[in-house]
């Protein structure tokens, strides 16, 4: 087993819980294809503190990624650790186990990794690796440019500071808006009185749509549901669906022979919300990737669904259900 605690500055930080140092060896092995460095061998050097080790190469991580499963959510380590790389803004959670994360960490969508066996192909384990990306590709300052910065400021106050930026801009929005009344003076001026009226009424009608304006349907569909669903094979089971906004994104899970799964590329447009998810559909020693995906009609507090089911070991005709708002 390789020993990986004496990184000097791992890309990737993996936190999990002991139980799944299996799918975590996983998961690193696939990262490091990828050309990135990663931190999660947990041997610790004779003559080393443990929770040194862990902290040195959890604070130099340039992304943190946690492992979401039953083991995890009991774990402070991971807690912790989830919860460093989250507030500085490099944690990507994955679901290895159908789990809900803890509190604090609910609204942050997390990759699918539910059943993932090492398939570099894997949806989730692109949509992570995309994740990672984006992470790492993001600019830091540079410590030369802010050691140089540094050492050519002044000692002292300087006797003719830098006007700070609201001060710079004062005089350009004075101009401004002196322009733009001129503008204004000479347009009421030409203008006729019928054309006038008519401007108004633009004006008048242009301000009125804008306050009118709804809010995001996104918003308006979030919470939790809860409907009967009828499966084609005889079986009839009570699914929870719970939906999450973060501005304008959306997140959550969906309830699947009774186990809440992640959801995959959900969105909303208008009052029509699609979403996917993915599972494994096992028929004696062979296993299937199932992905079954979601349609449904928005309309106060009910949604009208249809479920098409993709890639199981035989056909299933799409299966309309209705959910409704859960009012706690």
């Amino acid at each position: 087993m390789d020993d990986n605690a004496g990184k000097a500055m791992p890309d990737i930080f993996i936190s999990y819980a002991r139980e799944d140092r299996e799918i975590a060896e996983l998961l690193a092995r696939a990262l490091e294809a990828e050309g990135w460095s990663v931190w999660w061998d947990r041997h610790i050097p004779a003559g080393k503190r443990f929770d040194e080790v862990i902290s040195a190469s959890l604070d130099k991580a340039k992304c943190v990624v946690a492992l979401w499963s039953t083991a995890a959510i009991a774990s402070q380590w991971v807690a912790e650790e989830a919860e460093e790389g989250k507030e500085r803004g490099v944690f990507v959670p994955a679901l290895i186990e159908a789990v809900e994360p803890p509190l604090g960490f609910r609204r942050i969508h997390a990759a699918d990794l539910i059943g993932w066996t090492g398939d570099p192909g894997h949806a989730g384990l692109r949509q992570m690796i995309g994740d990672i990306c984006t992470i790492i590709s993001m600019p830091a300052p540079s410590a030369d440019a802010a050691t140089t910065e540094s050492a050519a400021a002044p000692s002292h106050p300087s006797l003719s500071p830098t006007p700070s930026p609201r001060r710079r801009w004062r005089l350009p929005l004075i101009v401004g808006a002196g322009v733009l009344l001129l503008a204004a003076a000479v347009t009421a001026f030409l203008i006729t009185p019928d054309r006038q009226l008519r401007v108004e009424e633009v004006a008048n009608g242009a301000a009125g749509a804008h306050s009118d304006t709804a809010a995001p349907a996104v918003a308006r569909i979030d919470g939790r549901w809860q409907g009967q669903v009828s499966y084609d094979w005889g079986l009839v089971q009570n699914e929870t669906f719970s939906f999450r906004t973060v501005g304008r994104t959306l997140t959550g899970s969906a309830g699947f022979l009774g186990v809440a799964r992640a959801m995959l590329n959900p969105r909303i447009e208008g009052d029509e919300v699609r979403f996917d998810v993915r599972w494994q559909e096992t028929l004696g020693s062979s296993e299937r990737d199932v992905v079954n995906h979601y349609i449904g009609a928005l309309s106060g507090d009910r949604i009208d669904m249809v479920v098409t089911i993709e890639g199981g070991a035989s056909p299933h005709p799409p299966i309309e259900f209705v959910i409704s708002r859960i009012r706690d």
